[in-house]
């Protein structure tokens, strides 16, 4: 008598939902990630053409970098209470409102209003770097036994038996 193995087959997995899903936020990543660069290069040359005097060519890039940290501690304030996809939300129309009035003052040669655009420029700059990075993971308050890093222990033990290691 012969045995043959009757389990039923295994459904097939379809991951194809997965690989899109990466795909559009590899994509939506390197978008993303080549916009600041761009503006902080973009932003002098612009400055530098519209700007009533050749040394405020680069107050675009300080009004970004200032609407950034004025704007980071509300912002993750707001994304601690509601959720990051909330932060995320408006980063993105900080920084879409950004580009429309900077691209605005740009076309009609408003240095003004060049410069509002780039401190709305900094929301979207605060909000990528506050959801650029996972999640903490929690720790409990004390995990067991207190350890030295190996770096003291060793540091220790060289001073204390007068070796050179």
């Amino acid at each position: 008598m012969t045995m043959t193995n009757t389990a039923p087959a295994s459904p097939a997995h379809d991951d194809s939902r997965a690989k899109r899903n990466v795909a559009v936020l590899v994509a939506a990543q390197a978008i993303l990630g080549a916009q600041m660069p761009l503006i902080f290069t973009v932003g002098g040359l612009a400055g530098l053409m519209i700007a009533p005097s050749p040394a405020l060519a680069t107050i675009p890039i300080s009004l970004i970098v200032f609407g950034s940290m004025t704007t980071a501690p509300w912002l993750s304030a707001l994304m601690q209470r509601y959720g990051r996809r909330l932060g995320f939300v408006v980063g993105a129309m900080g920084g879409a409102a950004g580009a429309g009035v900077s691209a605005w003052g740009l076309w009609i040669d408003s240095f003004a209003l060049f410069l509002i655009g780039s401190y709305l420029t900094g929301i979207y700059m605060s909000r990528k770097a506050s959801t650029a990075l996972p999640r903490p993971i929690p720790r409990p308050r004390h995990s067991g036994p207190r350890r030295f890093p190996t770096s003291w222990r060793a540091g220790f033990c060289r001073r204390s038996w007068g070796r050179s290691w």
